[in-house]
């Protein structure tokens, strides 16, 4: 009698989705080593949303951080595996450990079955008590309690993660295009816009793990590489908007890296731009503002803003950082004009005439600086361009705005006469703005000095 074997079933067997279920609860070094099994494997291995789930149960506040508004972080790509590969190398300390293991458990679907029988136990003795409860002051303080142990735990788990990520840069400082993911986690880590985690928070702990330290080392070993320099420089702008990390940076050596980095890519637009930025949020600090000035950035600035005329973002950042830097600093103001820096802002609000956002950026620069310009003919120049922008932007409010206050810095000296038709320009916007409040003391201001 011939016995017939059946053929015990397979992984291969199952339909695609319970294996892309199944490949979900694997870490990303189990996921890439599976994919080398079979062509079936490999092609569910590929599929976006597995390596998206696992990022988002493994790593929760780095996936918050990195998805969300004006992300480029896409999970088909080869940088982004990278980065969920190496981290699962990183040893964790083993006071966080408890939060791994139970990320690691919910992965697998077994805190959710706990909870789900908890949730049972719970409404049954809750019918059970009902007609006991007679304070329901227990009930609001229990409620606040686990409000309170879930943002701890939060907290906890953020520091966690951001340990890691900053281990990362330790452990392979050799692996550029790791550093380059490692260097975009860290800047979306302290976006602002982010409701996800607390950037502010984010920035300080960055800050603690030696996060700003790593990237100026790897600043320093890449001068050549510009995709790594761009990234290193856009994670310190978000860095750098932490009042105690702008001293940091400027303690450790920062800017002169910075001035550094916009020396070797005089042609390299978004590290131009990237590099303004963050000269525009450390000279936010006083003392940064003498360095800034010290290490030759401005000429540096006002040299990108006339290669590049046409690049609307680096001439927006260009004129806030000269702004930052001229602000309540005499010296670095007259620095500014003797570089031709108020002659590259006009070719700037010239260039870039109908774009409201460049026009406020530029006026604004021209009220802190213009009560320092002695020539008459950038003067009158300027009074010109505001009064065409307030007539092209009659409708915008902001342009108004600061095309009032920038009258008011180009007028400071010595009681200069710049009416030549402003003042009924200011008139106007007070009309047409009644309810704008800035608008309408700047306009009063302006009706008492024509009076």
């Amino acid at each position: 009698m011939q016995y017939l074997h059946k053929q015990e079933p397979t992984l291969e067997c199952f339909p695609a989705e319970l294996v892309q279920h199944i490949f979900r609860c694997l870490c990303a070094r189990d996921l890439i080593v599976v994919g080398k099994v079979c062509k079936n494997f490999y092609s569910i291995q590929q599929e976006e949303t597995v390596w998206k789930s696992l990022f988002q149960t493994k790593w929760p506040i780095l996936y918050g951080a990195v998805i969300g508004a004006q992300s480029r972080w896409d999970f088909s790509s080869l940088g982004s595996r990278m980065f969920l590969f190496y981290i699962d190398t990183v040893v964790v300390p083993s006071h966080w450990l408890y939060l791994k293991r139970e990320k690691d458990e919910d992965s697998q679907g077994w805190i959710k079955q706990k909870h789900i029988k908890r949730t049972k136990v719970e409404q049954t003795k809750s019918t059970r008590d009902d007609d006991m409860r007679d304070d329901t002051s227990e009930s609001d303080k229990l409620k606040e309690y686990r409000k309170e142990e879930r943002k701890k735990k939060r907290i906890e788990m953020t520091q966690m993660e951001i340990h890691c990520t900053v281990q990362l840069m330790k452990m392979y400082p050799t692996k550029l295009q790791l550093q380059q993911e490692v260097c975009y986690v860290l800047r979306r880590l302290c976006y602002q816009p982010l409701e996800s985690s607390n950037a502010d928070a984010n920035q300080k702990y960055i800050a603690l793990e030696d996060g700003i330290p790593l990237i100026f080392d790897l600043m320093k070993e890449n001068q050549n590489h510009a995709a790594l320099q761009m990234e290193a420089t856009a994670a310190l702008i978000n860095l750098a908007l932490n009042d105690l990390n702008k001293e940091t940076i400027a303690q450790l050596g920062g800017i002169p890296l910075i001035v550094q980095c916009m020396r070797g890519f005089p042609d390299d637009v978004p590290i131009l731009q990237f590099c303004c930025s963050v000269l525009w949020n450390l000279s936010c600090n006083e003392n940064n503002k003498v360095l800034i000035a010290k290490e030759g950035a401005i000429e540096l600035i006002i040299n990108a803003m006339n290669t590049h005329k046409q690049e609307a973002k680096l001439q927006a950042k260009a004129c806030g950082a000269l702004r930052n830097i001229g602000r309540n600093h005499e010296s670095n103001r007259n620095a500014i004009i003797h570089h031709n820096g108020i002659e590259a802002i006009l070719a700037t609000v010239k260039t870039h005439q109908l774009v409201p956002n460049i026009q406020c950026e530029a006026f604004r620069t021209l009220y802190n600086i213009g009560r320092n310009i002695s020539d008459l003919v950038l003067i009158n120049e300027g009074v010109q361009l505001i009064i065409d922008a307030m007539q092209i932007h009659r409708d915008d409010a902001n342009v108004q705005y600061e095309s009032c206050m920038a009258l008011a810095g180009l007028s400071y000296k010595e009681n200069r006469d710049l009416t030549n038709g402003g003042i009924q320009l200011v008139m106007r916007a007070m009309v047409n703005h009644s309810s704008n409040v800035e608008i309408q003391k700047i306009g009063a201001a302006y009706w008492l000095i024509s009076h």
